[in-house]
Order: structure tokens, then C-alpha cells, then sequence
């Protein structure tokens, strides 16, 4: 009987504990996970919740914790890729390192596959060799490492890019990143590496680049002209906006906005002194017109990344999401804010300044953009003011 009643108090506690954890209350939920897990069998179930809720929480060596203690039970590649990721936004990018190959396993990540070809592991002494890089994940991922190409080709490799159809020209105009591979081209190669590969050895590699620093990809100055028929040169300042991002990422609810938003900026005095331009590759009219925004749309002039590089480079500010767009005017070194969430990628909470021109704002609690916007506001009044004076 005694037995009975502990065994149906633990089962109302699990119910509380995973009520709080849908409803998001992470806190709530881990005490009452961790009230559970003392008292019953070790359970991947709970130790997985735990890890979402510390995770959550912002509290990632206990998310570390659960993980490994998870995938001590499991040994799934789901559970490894899980904790790779956290380990990554620790900044633990060895450390993480093995656990992230496994996202190798999941078809959506990684879709080129390189049979009987090694890995590229740091090594330096690569004069005759050739090693293929390749793109995976987002279109932000290659913009953003793309720039250690150039230190494969200063180590005296012969560099094969593998990339997909909308970055192919963009990459194809780059001088010193190496060679662009056609679709389905036959070549033969020493290495391959995916781009998150490199993240163990970027000291490595930023030994044997003159600058890792933006810029590092450039517009076509004669595709440029192409776009001012579309782009104003009545001298006022030029801002481009992206306001959400791909919506095959499984995050782009929790890093888009609306364009309602951006209202209070484009509508404010300063505001009405700039021209804004919708920098999306797709159509944001109806959406515009919708919002009674005074915004031109380019999508029509916009087929590949190479077109957005064009049009990134005649602007005097970009202000984004967390998008490959925000990657690209940071890799171009044009002015751009960038509004994070968050629980954003990892990629932005290592320490680690990516690009030179690139100012991030970030929420502090999750969902609630209003302090970034504000911030962002009086961000873009000042650049405004200071663009305006110099006119």
C-alpha cells in the first residue's frame, strides 16, 4: 500500500514536471525533474528534459551534464549531435568537435557525401594537395567560413569549393578562395572538410591567413549598374532590411520579426530621410503594402547571393535577423545591426567578434524584442544623423 502511494505521488510529480515543461516554465520544470530523478531509476526521458530545461535556462554545463549522462544511455547520434551543439556554444569547439560529426548522420545537415576521400584533420604540410570544401547547413554557414579557404591556399593546397546553385557565382568571383566545382563534377582529391570541420583548428588557420577579418567577399562592381535603375541616387541615405529569415530553418520563428516592428524606425523623423529597401529574395509586397511602409522591394532583381552582394554594397546600412543576408553584408564590411534572440546560435555567444562591421543586439529575455528594437532605434538615429552630416 505504501509502496502504491509513492509510486502515485511520483507519478503526479512527473505529470506537474512535464505540464511546467510544456508550458515553458523551465525553472519549475527542472526542480521538479530534479526532485524525480533522485527518486527513480536513472531515465533518459528526464535526463534529456533536464538538459532542455538547464539549456533553456542559460545554464549550459548543466545542459552539458544531462547530455552526456543521456547519451551514456542511449548512445544515439541524435543525443551526441545535442550535446555537440552545447558544447559548441560553451565555445568548447574541440571538445565539441566529436560530437558534432554526427549531424553528418542527418541528410537535412549534410547532403554532399565524399566516399573514400579523408577528413582533413590540421594538417599543414598540403604544397600538391587538394582538398575540397564544402558547403553544408545554412547559406550563412559558408559566407561565414568561407574565408579559411584562403588559408588552405597560402598552405600550398590546391582548393575545390563544393557549394549549391545560389552561391555558386557569388563564390565564382572571389580571387584567392579557390576554384567553384560545376554541378556533378568528377575530380579527385587528397581531403574534404565541411566548413563546420575547421571550427577545432580556425587558430590554425588564422595562422596562415594575412587577415581573417571582412572583407573578404566582394561585388561586381559591372553587375552593380544593373541595379540602379532600381536603387535611388537622390543622395539620401540607402537602408536594407531583412526582417525574417529562411523558413526552412527549424529556429526562424523565434529569430524573424514582423515588419510592424520596424515601424516606430522607418516612421520616426530620422526615419523619413532614408530610403529602405527589402533586401529578400522573396516577393515582400503584399506583406509591405499591408504595412503602409514606404519600402522598395528588389526580390525581382535578386536571383542568387551574388545579386544580394550587389545590392548590399550600394547600401550605406543594412539592418537584419539573424540571416544569411546579415552574413553576407559581414562578409562584404558594410555597416550592419543585427537583432539576435536570445537562445540564438551558438555561433554568436563564443566570444568571438566575426565581423568588423557588424553591431548585435540581443534579446534578454526570450520573445521579447521590444528593448532590442529600441536599442536598434537609437543606433540607427546616430549612424543616421552622423550619414546626413557628411551629405
Amino acid at each position: 500500500m505504501i509502496q502504491e502511494a509513492r509510486a502515485n505521488a511520483l507519478q503526479t510529480k512527473l505529470k506537474q514536471a512535464d505540464a511546467a515543461f510544456n508550458k515553458s516554465q523551465f525553472e519549475n520544470a527542472a526542480r521538479l525533474y530534479e526532485y524525480l530523478i533522485v527518486r527513480l531509476a536513472v531515465d533518459d526521458f528526464i535526463l534529456k528534459r533536464l538538459s532542455v530545461c538547464y539549456y533553456r535556462l542559460g545554464d549550459y554545463e548543466q545542459a552539458v551534464k544531462h547530455q552526456r549522462l543521456a547519451l551514456s544511455i542511449t548512445d544515439k547520434d541524435e543525443d551526441a549531435f545535442s550535446l555537440g551543439l552545447t558544447l559548441l556554444r560553451l565555445g568548447e569547439l574541440g571538445l565539441a568537435d566529436p560530437y558534432y560529426q554526427k549531424r553528418k548522420n542527418n541528410q537535412g545537415l549534410v547532403a554532399a557525401k565524399v566516399p573514400g576521400v579523408p577528413l582533413w584533420r590540421g594538417q599543414t604540410n598540403l604544397k600538391g594537395k587538394t582538398i575540397m570544401l564544402i558547403k553544408e547547413q545554412g547559406n550563412g554557414d559558408l559566407i561565414q567560413f568561407c574565408r579559411y579557404a584562403r588559408a588552405f591556399v597560402n598552405m600550398g593546397a590546391n582548393v575545390l569549393n563544393w557549394v549549391h546553385a545560389p552561391l555558386r557565382e557569388l563564390m565564382k568571383r572571389q580571387e584567392g578562395l579557390g576554384r567553384v566545382l560545376e554541378k556533378d563534377e568528377k575530380v579527385s582529391v587528397h581531403y574534404h572538410a565541411y566548413y563546420l570541420d575547421l571550427l577545432p583548428y580556425l587558430d590554425l588557420l588564422e595562422q596562415n591567413m594575412t587577415r581573417p577579418e571582412a572583407p573578404y567577399l566582394f561585388a561586381s562592381q559591372v553587375n552593380v549598374k544593373r541595379l540602379e535603375e532600381c536603387i535611388s541616387t537622390n543622395g539620401r541615405p540607402k537602408v536594407g532590411l531583412f526582417w525574417s529569415g529562411s523558413k526552412v530553418n527549424q529556429r526562424d520563428k523565434q529569430r524573424s520579426i514582423k515588419l510592424s516592428a520596424l515601424a516606430p524606425i522607418m516612421t520616426s523623423t530620422i526615419g523619413q530621410t532614408v530610403d529602405f529597401y527589402s533586401l529578400s529574395n522573396e516577393n515582400k509586397c503584399a506583406e509591405i503594402n499591408a504595412s503602409g511602409l514606404k519600402i522598395k522591394d528588389l526580390s525581382e532583381q535578386l536571383n542568387d547571393f551574388s545579386d544580394l552582394a550587389d545590392a548590399i554594397s550600394q547600401m550605406d546600412l543594412i539592418i537584419s535577423v539573424d540571416s544569411g543576408g546579415a552574413h553576407l553584408a559581414g562578409a562584404l564590411g558594410c555597416p550592419v545591426i543585427v537583432m539576435i534572440d536570445k537562445l540564438c546560435d551558438w555561433r554568436w555567444q563564443i566570444g568571438r567578434s566575426w565581423y568588423e562591421s557588424m553591431t548585435l543586439y540581443q534579446q534578454q529575455i526570450q520573445n521579447q524584442w521590444q528593448p532590442v528594437l529600441e536599442a536598434v532605434n537609437t543606433d540607427f538615429k546616430q549612424r543616421v544623423e552622423a550619414m546626413n552630416k557628411k551629405t
